[in-house]
């Protein structure tokens, strides 16, 4: 009897030793633990996270140095760790340790939460997303880092929320499922314990589109987050799901509710700035605001409301192919009712670090600072541990910015050839190679796919396309987008 009971315990700690042998060999060390959390030094070991993930304990992950994940291979269409075909969220601490993740490209997936890490419980934070390409006209519950993030039911389970905290995105998003932002696509309810899920000390700057063509109360776009979702009972909402964050780009939809910080919220967002220019092809009043569409509150299982935010007061809306003005703005700067623009501020203002720090509250002091003191291009703030990278300026995202009027200028934020409309003609420019190019409209639906060797007129667009998007792919399978306004 003691001969078969120390061989079964024998089998039992070699099948365990076998199974950590196997996680720990897909990382640069570590084993997953809070103390000893696995390294990740190349795209292979990234990827490798999607197979180290338990349904029901926490995994740990740093990354340890910049990856791109065109290191992948030619293909380099990313899949998120958990996407919407999974019932549960990934249990993951995930530390980018002040490093960042080059090209994320995904293209034509059909499963919702599209983004780099997708439904989670558990925390991302000190990471950059840098020149990040979605594309999928069926998916909803889009954004660049998590489609979801914490739980639209947690119960007594904080193991089931979520939070990302000092991060930032770059680059285009367009989704057809609803629910877009550019971080999360939605932020979930705190749980009956009082832990909630939430987006702090983060910024977006790129462009988002939203084509979902279904009910526009199911439509929502948002600079951090498309909704954000209560808790039904009041007593455990007791923290802002979005805090010190703010947003810059240009944010399109074809109807439904959008906001330069959130789409639709049923909590309170506080203490941030959105610079976006934002875009509403419908008519619809009541549901475009320069922080928030739609504050979703009746006062007793909805509680939205915008505290203490501003906004850039030369940023421009427009709705229905009509501008609105600063002077027009009809929305108040904070409260309940919807949509809420913010204080609005002016250039000035915006160029004092100090009014971020008094005003709003971003940690630029002290050992527990955030922000740096220096802001980006004289009005953004920067994360400080993006101000202290030599390549800052590179990665950042802050130097070419979409707005609702660049679209006719050629934009320059990847290298490669030049992209122009000339009337109906498309043309080409500094063609070194073979590109296979592909000509999508503002819905995200394929128009045509063709070759391009050289520099020249190559096609003629219909009257119909006014805004394109075209995507270059090389041989090398370096992808490059441009966005065409004719």
């Amino acid at each position: 009897m003691k001969k078969i009971i120390f061989t079964l315990l024998v089998t039992f700690f070699s099948f365990n030793s076998y199974v950590k042998a196997i996680g720990d060999a897909d990382f640069a060390g570590g084993n997953g633990t809070q103390g000893t959390p696995w390294l990740i030094s190349t795209a292979v070991q990234l990827d490798n996270v999607r197979n180290n993930l338990s349904a029901t304990e926490m995994k740990y992950f740093r990354l340890m140095n910049d990856i791109d994940l065109k290191d992948l291979g030619e293909t380099n269409n990313w899949t998120p760790f958990k996407d919407g075909s999974s019932s549960s969220g990934a249990y993951m601490d995930f530390d980018g340790n002040g490093y960042v993740i080059k090209n994320m490209h995904i293209e034509g997936k059909t499963t919702n939460y599209q983004s780099f890490a997708g439904f989670i419980w558990g925390k991302i934070r000190n990471l950059g997303l840098v020149n990040v390409y979605i594309n999928c006209p069926a998916v909803g519950g889009m954004g660049a880092i998590v489609g979801y993030v914490g739980s639209g039911n947690p119960g007594t389970s904080h193991f089931r929320t979520g939070s990302i905290e000092n991060c930032f995105a770059t680059g285009y998003l367009s989704g057809g499922g609803g629910t877009v932002g550019g971080i999360a696509g939605s932020i979930g309810r705190p749980s009956n314990n009082g832990t909630p899920s939430f987006v702090k000390n983060c910024y977006f700057s790129g462009e988002l589109h939203n084509t979902y063509a279904g009910s526009s109360v199911t439509i929502r776009t948002g600079g951090i987050a498309g909704l954000v979702v209560a808790n039904t009972t009041a007593a455990y909402n007791t923290v802002s799901p979005i805090q010190n964050c703010y947003t810059t780009g240009y944010y399109h939809t074809g109807k439904g509710r959008i906001g330069g910080i959130a789409g639709e919220s049923e909590l309170t967002i506080e203490n941030s700035v959105s610079f976006a220019d934002l875009e509403d092809m419908s008519e619809t009043v009541n549901s475009m605001g320069m922080i928030v569409g739609w504050c979703d509150n009746n006062g007793t299982t909805k509680f939205g409301k915008v505290q203490n935010c501003w906004a850039f007061d030369g940023a421009k809306m427009k709705r229905g192919g009509q501008w609105i003005t600063a002077a027009n703005f009809n929305t108040p700067a904070a409260g309940t009712t919807s949509p809420v623009d913010g204080t609005l501020k002016d250039i000035n203002y915006l160029s004092s670090a100090v009014n971020y720090y008094v005003g709003l509250g971003f940690p630029m002091a002290g050992e527990t600072a955030i922000w740096s003191q220096q802001l980006r291009s004289s009005k953004y703030p920067q994360l400080l541990w993006v101000a202290s990278r030599s390549d800052a300026q590179d990665i950042d995202g802050l130097t070419d910015i979409p707005s609702i009027t660049t679209g006719t200028t050629p934009q320059k934020e990847q290298e490669g050839p030049t992209v122009f409309a000339v009337g109906n003609l498309l043309v080409f420019r500094d063609v070194s190679e073979i590109y296979k190019v592909s000509i999508y409209d503002a819905k995200g639906a394929l128009l045509k796919t063709f070759d391009q060797t050289e520099d020249g007129a190559s096609i003629v667009l219909s009257d119909n396309n006014q805004l394109l998007l075209v995507k270059m792919t090389s041989k090398s399978g370096k992808v490059i987008t441009r966005k065409i306004i004719k």
